[in-house]
């Protein structure tokens, strides 16, 4: 008996695992995880959410689940060469943002994607900098 108490305890207040399944998660799990979004954007038209959380991440969430999120790089994300380095034996597409238009600063990046990480990664070359992470459901 004190056996099936310990597995009980042991199992009932082992850490949830934090780690958000786009594609899968729910709007009520993700608030669970991250706690009360700061703002909320509803686009009636398209039944799509966007949540806004602690240092400006973002998630969409269409019909109730979680699509994609965006958030700004910590600072050891900043550095091409961290993606490089840590991707190092993926596959990565490049898809450089150039219509033949005058683009704003915003639109001369770079993306780099990782699609069967559910990873694309911008990269401002004027400024050698990643601008942008954004994650979302994985393809295989």
């Amino acid at each position: 008996m004190r056996l099936i108490l310990i597995i009980i305890l042991t199992v009932s207040c082992a850490p949830k695992p934090s780690k958000l399944r786009f594609g899968v998660t729910t709007k009520s799990e993700l608030i669970e995880v991250k706690g009360e979004p700061l703002d909320e954007k509803k686009f009636t038209q398209q039944s799509v959410e966007v949540l806004t959380f602690e240092n400006d991440e973002k998630y969409q969430i269409k019909e109730d689940i979680v699509e994609s999120s965006w958030r700004s790089p910590s600072e050891e994300e900043k550095s091409l060469f961290y993606w490089k380095y840590k991707y190092k034996n993926e596959v990565v597409d490049f898809k450089p943002h150039d219509d033949g238009k005058e683009k704003s600063h915003e639109e001369r990046t770079v993306q780099y994607l990782l699609d069967n990480k559910g990873l694309t990664i911008v990269y401002d070359p004027q400024i050698d900098q990643v601008v942008r992470v954004l994650e979302y459901a994985q393809t295989h």
